[in-house]
């Protein structure tokens, strides 16, 4: 225990720590930046990170971090407060800045926002669905991961068109 509290001052903070890594685990902020750094469209550095995402659905392994990750979303803890400023907050707010110029909108405003909740929400439901399920249920769907990813960019793409459609619309109608 005093090796804990010096490194981690308390259990809480070695619970904490290990959440933080956990969610590092799952996919890391280092990865999501690397993905989008390498390509100029907004649409590609959204493609290249929501494929990943869906790859993530499909790993037949999990690391230890995700079923940690899994049991905090389940049961949380007094830790979210930290995972969510520590981990959560920073990917999101890359993620909304793709979203943002994808919709042409600033990465603050609720449309963006939500858009971001849509477009990643089925792919955290992806990877907490057991796989042996998503391969009686669709096995199609099992078996070609790539058409699933692909897939899927499509699916957001058309709606953040059809966000983006009806927001700047609706602008230009208000003036």
């Amino acid at each position: 225990m005093a090796s804990v509290n010096y490194h981690f001052g308390s259990r809480e903070g070695l619970y904490e720590a290990a959440l933080i890594e956990a969610h590092r685990q799952v996919v890391g902020l280092d990865e999501l930046a690397a993905l989008a750094a390498g390509l100029s469209d907004p649409r590609e550095q959204l493609r290249a990170v929501l494929c990943r995402f869906v790859g993530l659905s499909s790993t037949a392994g999990a690391p230890w971090g995700f079923m940690l990750m899994l049991r905090e979303v389940l049961s949380p803890s007094t830790a979210i407060p930290a995972l969510i400023e520590k981990a959560v907050r920073p990917k999101a707010a890359l993620l909304l800045k793709i979203i943002g110029d994808v919709l042409g909108l600033n990465p603050a405003t609720p449309v963006v926002q939500r858009a971001l909740m849509f477009s990643v929400l089925p792919c955290i439901a992806m990877m907490i669905a057991p796989k042996q399920m998503l391969g009686e249920l669709l096995p199609a769907v099992a078996r070609d991961r790539d058409a699933l990813a692909e897939d899927f960019v499509r699916f957001v793409l058309a709606g953040l068109d059809a966000i983006a459609l009806a927001h700047h619309s609706g602008a230009q109608s208000k003036n």
